[in-house]
């Protein structure tokens, strides 16, 4: 199995367990190291050698080899709180946050209810696609409210986020110019206030997809614990995974770890599922991150996974899978279709 295909592997549990070694050396195109032992994927988050690949570089290669501008991928660079470096990066996590903590305020006051009804097909017998019947309505009213206006159902497969995946590849990268354009063209449209525009567009890269898949791959592994449907389905206190599987750091420097020996230059695969996986409690929660590049928006994603655990359980679900598909992907989960059977 291709390390580029464990994120998403049928039985990916049961992979990640009898993975040996748990971190290896891949030399392709590229030096890259896949590190699925969550102990060192927590030190290799806290290690000042080990940091965020910078787009910045890619974007000046790319202008002076073949004489192409992708502006709006460099807008991304300039405000997304991952990307951009030095003393402007707290500032970015703080404006971020701040403006997150004033969305949870507004989405609390219907969090309840629109739990509720998102998941009401589930609540009768019969076939419900989770994506489309369910989560994608769920998605598309929280981020109404993250935008502070009403989604256009497009951005639902806009995709935005793939800029955290540090592709390289130049057709790729005008196909994702394309799509950033269209999303910055619509908040510009509908924001006044430029501050509030990048803010906007992190929601969307960094949570979109992401707690999109949270939540589907929540009631799929909860089904999958149940296959037969004897008992009410109950989803786990803490999110197993989220939509972001997998992320990149660089070696800064040569440095050893775990008897590995990192070159400067080396790309560092992380895969994060394998913190969910763990039958350690305590890995859990680093599903989000860890260190100075945690996920901002842990707490809001916990608390929207409460209030969707406490609805979904009450529901006291009798079903089982009839349909898994995923979309191509190399470093997220994308699903196609998700149908369940209720019973």
């Amino acid at each position: 199995m291709k390390s580029y295909q464990l994120h998403s592997a049928d039985d990916r549990h049961a992979v990640f367990a009898q993975l040996s070694p748990r971190i290896w050396l891949e030399n392709d195109l590229l030096r890259a190291w896949v590190v699925t032992d969550p102990e060192v994927i927590l030190r290799i988050f806290r290690s000042p050698l080990a940091v965020v690949s910078s787009l910045t570089d890619v974007l000046k290669a790319i202008r002076e080899n073949y004489g192409t501008e992708l502006p709006n991928v460099a807008y991304a660079c300039g405000v997304l709180p991952l990307l951009v470096a030095d003393e402007a990066h707290p500032a970015a996590r703080k404006g971020f946050a701040t403006f997150l903590a004033a969305r949870l305020s507004e989405l609390d006051a219907e969090l309840a209810d629109l739990s509720k009804a998102c998941l009401a097909p589930l609540g009768r017998k019969g076939h419900v696609d989770l994506v489309s019947e369910v989560v994608d309505p769920f998605i598309h009213r929280v981020f109404s409210v993250f935008l502070q206006c009403d989604l256009p159902p497009e951005f639902l497969s806009m995709h935005v986020g793939d800029i955290l995946s540090f592709n390289t590849n130049l057709a790729r990268l005008k196909n994702l110019e394309g799509r950033i354009a269209k999303t910055l063209a619509f908040l510009r449209e509908t924001t006044p206030n430029d501050d509030d525009i990048a803010w906007k567009f992190t929601c969307l890269v960094f949570g979109l997809d992401s707690l999109a898949m949270m939540l589907t791959e929540g009631i799929v592994a909860a089904l999958r614990d149940d296959p037969v449907g004897s008992a009410g389905t109950r989803l786990p206190i803490f999110p197993i995974e989220t939509g972001v599987p997998v992320t990149f750091r660089r070696a800064k420097a040569d440095f050893d770890m775990d008897g590995c020996a990192f070159k400067a230059g080396d790309l560092i695969r992380l895969q994060l599922q394998s913190f969910g996986y763990s039958r350690a409690a305590e890995h859990s929660k680093f599903i989000f991150g860890a260190g100075m590049h945690s996920c901002v928006g842990k707490q809001l994603s916990l608390r929207i996974w409460e209030s969707f655990k406490r609805d979904f359980d009450a529901l006291d679900l009798r079903a089982r899978m009839a349909n898994y598909q995923l979309m191509p992907s190399h470093f997220i989960i994308l699903h196609k279709l998700v149908e369940v059977e209720v019973q």
